[in-house]
């Protein structure tokens, strides 16, 4: 429970929902691509609203690469969704997103990551 905010500790809890939730829906919903992706989408993005209302991160910047992980999920979700159906789009404006969201998203972690490492120097004696 030393992850989140004191007063936000049952957000682990909500946390293990959600997964349990995403690993769920394959399984709930496996003849149609499309629901699995809405379905996806919306757990995702009611992920992401309560951890912007929340705020269970000890600090805003934690929040922050939090929230854009999800955001840059939905979008990398979107993006693989499109190119597995066959519609008219763009292959090259998928991808071109698909990639700048992927790099976006390593960039977040790695923002992350280093937030966490700073913090963690930060409070050596």
């Amino acid at each position: 429970f030393e992850r989140f905010r004191p007063s936000r500790y049952v957000f682990g809890c909500i946390q293990l929902f959600f997964s349990t939730l995403l690993c769920l829906i394959p399984i709930a919903v496996q003849e149609d691509a499309a629901q699995q992706v809405i379905l996806t989408v919306m757990l995702l993005l009611t992920a992401n609203m309560l951890l912007g209302l929340l705020q269970p991160w000890p600090s805003l910047g934690l929040n922050l690469v939090d929230s854009a992980v999800l955001a840059l999920l939905t979008i990398l979700l979107i993006c693989g969704a499109l190119t597995a159906v066959d519609i008219r789009t763009s292959q090259a404006a998928v991808a071109l997103i698909g990639t700048i969201s992927f790099v976006l998203f390593a960039l977040a972690i790695l923002l992350g990551l280093l937030l966490c490492l700073w913090s963690f120097i930060r409070r050596a004696p």
